[in-house]
C-alpha cells in the first residue's frame, strides 16, 4: 500500500523533522506555493491511487481557503477519495474556533471527521475530565458529534519530550536496541511508550476508527 505524506504545517514542520526521507512539503510558506503544492499532491493521489496524509498547522487557514474555492467533499467523492479529517483540541474553548469555522455552512465537513482531545494540552492543576468538561459539554461539539463525527481522547505520553527532542519514531524507539548514536529510550520510558501505544490503539478500536495507514507491523500485542 503506497502512502505519501505532505507536511503543510508552516509554523512547526514536525513530520518533516521525524520523516525527512518520506515527507514532501511546499518550497516556501507562501500561500500560493502551499496552495499549488496541495493541488499537485492531491491530483497525484487521484492519478496514482495512493493514501495521502496531510498535516496542517493549528489554525492555518489554507485548508479552509481551499474548501472555499471548491466543494472539497463533492470533489473527493467524484474522484473516489474518502477524506478523513482530524481536529486536535486542547482544553481551552478557543480550540473549537477552527473546527467550527469549517463546520459553519458545511465548508468542509467530511463524513469521517475525528475529534481528538489531546490530554497533553491541559492545565497541570486540573484532571483531564475537569479540563475538557466545557468543551465536551459545548453545543458546538455536540452538533459535530450529532452529524456523525467520532471523538477519542489521546492520552498523555510521559516520555514525549525526550522522543520529540531526539526525533525518535515510536516503533523504532520501542523495538530497536538502545544506541549511543540515537540515544534511545531507557527501559521505563520504553515500557511507558508501549503502554501508550496500546491505549491509543484500543481507543481507536473502541471508537470504530479504522484507517488504512495504521501500521500493520509493530502493532502492540
Amino acid at each position: 500500500m503506497l502512502i505519501k505524506i505532505g507536511d503543510v504545517d508552516r509554523t512547526n514542520a514536525t513530520l518533516t523533522a521525524f520523516y525527512s526521507d518520506l515527507v514532501e512539503s511546499p518550497h516556501t510558506a507562501d500561500d500560493k506555493d502551499v496552495m499549488n503544492f496541495l493541488e499537485k499532491i492531491i491530483e497525484g493521489q487521484i492519478e496514482e491511487k495512493y493514501n495521502l496524509i496531510l498535516d496542517f498547522g493549528g489554525g492555518d487557514l489554507i485548508l479552509k481557503n481551499l474548501a472555499l474555492r471548491i466543494n472539497l467533499v463533492e470533489f473527493f467523492d467524484r474522484y473516489g477519495i474518502e477524506p478523513v479529517l482530524f481536529h486536535h483540541l486542547g482544553a481551552d474553548m478557543d480550540y473549537l474556533s477552527y473546527l467550527m469555522s469549517l463546520e459553519e455552512n458545511n465548508i468542509f465537513t467530511p463524513r469521517r471527521t475525528i475529534v481528538v482531545l489531546n490530554e497533553f494540552i491541559t492545565p497541570s492543576t486540573q484532571s483531564v475530565e475537569t479540563a475538557f468538561d466545557m468543551i465536551i459539554g459545548s453545543r458546538q461539539l455536540r452538533a459535530v458529534l450529532e452529524r456523525g463525527a467520532r471523538m477519542i481522547s489521546l492520552p498523555e505520553l510521559a516520555p514525549a519530550s525526550h522522543i520529540d527532542r531526539k526525533r525518535l519514531r515510536f516503533y523504532d524507539a520501542l523495538e530497536s536496541p538502545p544506541s549511543l548514536e540515537r540515544s534511545q529510550l531507557g527501559p521505563f520510558q520504553r515500557q511507558k511508550l508501549k503502554e501508550w501505544l496500546r491505549r491509543v490503539e484500543e481507543r481507536f478500536r473502541d471508537a470504530e476508527i479504522n484507517l488504512p495507514w495504521i501500521p500493520t507491523e509493530g502493532v502492540i500485542q
